[in-house]
């Protein structure tokens, strides 16, 4: 309760004065088929954090999960079919002030799959949204290399959708 005053007051600072983004991508990960070590699939909701919204260069952190498709490997399958992404990246956005625009971004991050598998993370991942004010919708793609701690990598596609929405009045 004693620190429940700071925080209002720091998220009051933030809203009013700062400028960032919030965001939730809906997401379906699926290993490209061709002279790949194993298969993986799997479809969850990522929560997207913009700290920079309203430059052509920002930066991005976000935190996802996702639930492990049984059409995936056995060896992902065991104990808890569920992967854990966090990453961080930057994002250029092409169109500041359009309503229809293109945004890519470059990640880099971990991916923890059923409790048991670590594997780093990089991708891109070019998006095309269309901004209503505040709040945007977009529909994207990404290619995704993992690395695990066995040395085996694998590679990825991905379709997804979200939406964010930008506090601190929209871009200008």
């Amino acid at each position: 309760m004693k620190k429940l005053p700071v925080f209002l007051t720091l998220m009051f600072a933030v809203l009013v004065y700062g400028q960032f983004s919030i965001g939730f991508e809906g997401f379906h990960f699926h290993s490209i088929p061709k002279n790949q070590p194993f298969a993986l699939r799997y479809d969850g909701l990522s929560f997207v954090y913009d700290g920079s919204r309203g430059e052509k260069i920002s930066t991005e952190a976000g935190i996802g999960l996702g639930v492990i498709e049984p059409s995936s490997d056995p060896e992902f399958l065991a104990g808890f079919p569920i992967a854990i992404k966090g990453f961080y990246g930057s994002v250029f956005d092409t169109q500041l002030v359009s309503a229809i625009g293109l945004r890519v971004s470059s990640r880099m991050g971990f991916v923890w799959l059923a409790f048991s598998k670590l594997a780093w993370a990089v991708s891109v991942s070019p998006k095309i949204y269309i901004r209503f004010n505040s709040a945007d919708v977009f529909l994207g793609t990404e290619l995704e290399v993992e690395a695990f701690d066995t040395g085996a990598l694998l590679s990825l596609w991905n379709i997804n959708f979200g939406v964010n929405y930008t506090f601190g009045g929209g871009t200008e």
